[in-house]
């Protein structure tokens, strides 16, 4: 069996980065490796944990779904739960969409914005590969302490929670050599910042490390 690729963080985060700028949303960008270039073998793939998985999570998860999503936590898996049941919906109303021709002309008032198909097509491939292969065999949790201590084999984290618990979760992660992917804001107050920074500081391959972008 040959060796097992070196995945770079960078390459994590741009999947899901796609999304957050689609969406007009902020994210953290994590610097460098994680997916190799082209069709993965399986034993070269990701075991990424999602914290907070409705969404931007959700959203994150459907960009990383070329990966191996190993575990879905979340305290409240009802709410989760109806944003992944929104998903068949979704991807009816895409479908149409790319059935559909382009208006000739635009709209009074309203820009023509090009419509992409084949970006469309892809995030359309992500939904489906969530739904078919993720979801069903994810383990799920309500707590990520109990996730991160039991499941070994997670090598990647996407935390998509609310503000304040962004850098708990990330550094319990890092603390582990976890990859992390952080949504923004990085951090909720200047002290965690430096918490972090530190933690980068002693391990600088498997930290989070990057700035909140706006795109507007």
């Amino acid at each position: 069996m040959g060796e097992k690729k070196v995945m770079t963080r960078r390459e994590f985060v741009k999947d899901a980065s796609i999304a957050a700028a689609g969406a007009g949303a902020a994210f953290t960008i994590v610097p460098r490796h994680v997916f190799g270039k082209g069709m993965t073998p399986p034993s070269d793939l990701l075991n990424i944990a999602g914290v907070g998985v409705a969404g931007m999570g959700r959203v994150n998860l459907i960009n990383l779904a070329s990966q191996n999503i190993v575990a879905l936590c979340d305290v409240d898996w009802g709410y989760a739960g109806k944003s992944f049941a929104r998903l068949d919906g979704e991807m009816q109303a895409l479908n149409a969409r790319i059935a559909a021709p382009d208006p000739e002309q635009q709209q009074q008032g309203k820009p023509l914005i090009p419509f992409d198909r084949e970006q469309t097509k892809a995030r359309l491939a992500g939904m489906q590969r969530l739904k078919d292969v993720h979801l069903p065999k994810a383990k799920r949790y309500t707590d990520y302490r109990e996730m991160l201590e039991k499941q070994k084999d997670i090598e990647g984290v996407l935390i998509a929670t609310p503000d304040h618990m962004h850098a708990p979760i990330a550094l319990a992660a890092m603390e582990l050599g976890k990859h992390v992917y952080v949504q923004k804001p990085l951090t909720w107050c200047v002290a965690e910042a430096r918490q972090l920074a530190k933690r980068r500081t002693g391990n600088a391959r498997r930290d989070t490390d990057g700035q909140s972008r706006t795109f507007a």
